[in-house]
């Protein structure tokens, strides 16, 4: 009535039918209400990645990343760490922990670290993610905007959900090249070695995963957003 466009982002409440245009970027379609818009079509990337060159494809898994958000709630990251001793086994692959600015338990795991000799490294309050994606052969991470993020670096990724609200995140499927093991509090770490251990022996599925990330249109989302909020579309 203020003669205001409202557009809303990430709502899944009544409160959408009074808007101008709702953009549910994560969530497979639910209505086909025309100013709804669903999908990653409508992900707005950061602009770290419009420039950022995709990981390079490497036959031997020698990186692999893991990351959990900023406070990481379920503490997943000491579940994958746990894993370490039996994927060190399969060679001399190098660990990678992104940890948020939030995640209380920085000290433990890096005494953990200091004690174990193990080949990790603790990296906090990072400014540019991509650096570390573009290194990475294989990613463990939650199921949020982080996972299309690693899509558009084109790496192969094991998904564990931190909640039951990030398992309705549409996009993070073996269709858009994402092993999804369901609520991370509930996956067992037998689980994520074997799943590791699988994509890490199987070169020709990670090349196929990547390619078909590369394909993936998420670049052009904020232009496509742009348009919708500004009445342009």
């Amino acid at each position: 009535s203020t003669g205001v466009r409202v557009v809303n982002f990430e709502d899944l409440g009544e409160g959408g039918m009074y808007a101008d245009a709702v953009i549910n970027d994560l969530y497979d379609r639910s209505n086909d209400l025309p100013h709804y818009k669903w999908g990653s079509a409508y992900y707005c990337i950061r602009d770290e990645f419009l420039l950022a060159q995709p990981a390079a494809f490497h036959e031997e898994v020698k990186e692999i990343l893991v990351l959990f958000g900023g406070t990481d709630p379920s503490n997943l990251t000491q579940k994958v760490f746990d894993c370490i001793p039996e994927l060190m086994e399969l060679g001399d692959v190098h660990f990678t922990f992104i940890l948020g600015i939030g995640y209380p338990f920085y000290s433990e795991l890096a005494e953990q670290v200091r004690k174990h000799g193990y080949n990790v490294d603790l990296v906090q309050n990072v400014s540019r993610i991509t650096e570390y994606m573009g290194k990475a052969d294989i990613a463990v991470s939650s199921q949020g905007r982080t996972m299309l993020e690693l899509a558009s670096m084109a790496v192969p990724t094991i998904l564990l959900a931190q909640n039951e609200r990030e398992q309705d995140h549409e996009f993070g499927y073996l269709k858009n090249g994402f092993f999804n093991l369901g609520l991370g509090t509930e996956v067992s770490k037998k689980t994520i070695v074997e799943t590791i251990r699988w994509l890490m022996n199987c070169p020709q599925l990670r090349q196929q995963i990547r390619t078909q990330m590369l394909k993936m249109d998420l670049k052009n989302g904020l232009k496509r957003v742009l348009k919708i909020i500004l009445d342009e579309e």
